[in-house]
């Protein structure tokens, strides 16, 4: 039964609102789901520029030629082509059926490349190149689902797991409108297990459909982060997390919730606040437009756009004339004394930094003097209502 109640499948449902509450009619995606996962076992090496990897395919099959890609935790990807698969006997085959034991020859790769535990998918990274606007998809977390069933005792298998939900994933939660508390308020579904309440949330909108989760008349769902997702069990008192409700649910209890959430508080505490050397001879150097780092103050603003405790954000770089060096350096105006803030500004930064070191102060440490000759990346402009 869906979570908000059984309604016709053939029912003909339209919702034309394409804002964060995506609606399903827009993102039931046709050839791309299911697509094919395979998580890595063993990696043998063959040539300079050829790896096998084994491991179980799930999903769909998969063909010789066709193209897979490496998917790297943080959302980076490689991509690979099939040469040639074996089966369990050793012996070559044109096609891997889904939920078979497979050996894969892979093009352009290293040794040392692909890794046990690695992932392989045929769904490129967030989202596929023929997917739907708005549409989620977590092949890399997908893939770790779906060989769980093997894993309940590998602590490394479960770890990655856990760190890639508490850092990287985004999960689709399904919701209906309120209209009454408002043009963009929604109300989530909740599951009920005996006295226990959970938040079912899902990896893609084909994970959703096939649990029937949402069955009402305005099909919505809302892309939820890991922040989003404790913020919301913590006020609803909810007992725990409920991911892809199905035969194989994985339920995270709302203790493990919040505990990951300390973790993830820690895991960037090395990126912090840096002092500088009052004995270096220090200049900050101004770019001009054509040569800022667009890619980094992107990928810091969309940030800090998430952390209300981040008020204003000013670039320049540093020359340290003593040390003969190079840094980015980034001024924060926080609302509190709060050193998570600079590990998830660094953590945002750090696959743009082009060589160059990253250094953060505070706006309290250095002055509005000083900062008033950067450049403002970033300023929080909260809406304001007028009621009269």
């Amino acid at each position: 039964m869906g979570l908000f109640g059984k309604k016709g499948k053939n029912e003909d449902n339209k919702n034309e609102n394409q804002n964060p509450e995506e609606s399903l009619e827009a993102s039931a995606s046709e050839g791309i789901f299911p697509f094919a996962t395979i998580v890595v076992d063993e990696v043998l090496s063959l040539t300079a520029s050829e790896i096998s990897v084994i491991g179980n395919l799930r999903g769909k099959s998969i063909r010789v030629g066709d193209e897979l890609f490496l998917l790297e935790r943080g959302g980076g990807s490689k991509k690979t082509r099939v040469l040639n698969i074996k089966n369990e006997m050793m012996e070559k085959i044109k096609v891997a059926e889904e939920g078979t034991n497979v050996n894969i020859d892979l093009m352009g790769f290293r040794q040392g490349d692909v890794k046990k535990l690695d992932v392989l998918s045929s769904v490129n990274c967030m989202t596929a190149d023929n997917d739907k606007p708005g549409d989620v998809v977590a092949p890399y977390l997908t893939a770790l689902l779906r060989e769980r069933a093997g894993h309940e005792n590998d602590s490394e298998f479960n770890s990655r797991i856990m760190q890639y939900i508490a850092e990287d994933a985004i999960l689709l939660a399904p919701c209906m409108p309120t209209p009454e508390n408002g043009p963009d308020s929604v109300a989530l579904a909740f599951l009920r297990h005996d006295k226990d309440t959970f938040l079912p949330v899902f990896t893609d909108t084909y994970e959703m459909e096939k649990a029937d989760a949402v069955q009402t008349k305005e099909k919505m769902v809302r892309p939820l982060s890991f922040d989003q997702i404790k913020d919301i069990m913590e006020k609803t008192g909810c007992d725990g997390l409920a991911i892809n409700p199905s035969k194989n649910t994985m339920v995270i209890p709302a203790p493990m919730i919040a505990m990951l959430a300390r973790q993830k508080a820690n895991i960037h505490n090395h990126i912090k606040e840096q002092k500088i050397n009052k004995d270096d001879k220090i200049m900050v150097a101004i770019p001009n437009e054509e040569n800022r780092p667009k890619e980094l103050f992107d990928a810091m603003c969309a940030y800090m756009e998430t952390d209300k405790r981040i008020q204003r954000a000013w670039y320049g770089v540093m020359l340290n004339q003593t040390q003969k060096t190079e840094a980015h350096l980034v001024i924060l105006d926080l609302l509190e004394d709060a050193p998570d803030v600079y590990g998830n500004v660094g953590k945002a930064a750090t696959p743009h930094l082009d060589g160059r070191g990253f250094n953060m102060q505070s706006v309290q440490n250095v002055g509005e003097e000083t900062v008033s000759k950067l450049i403002l990346i970033y300023e929080r402009k909260e809406p304001i209502s007028v009621v009269k």
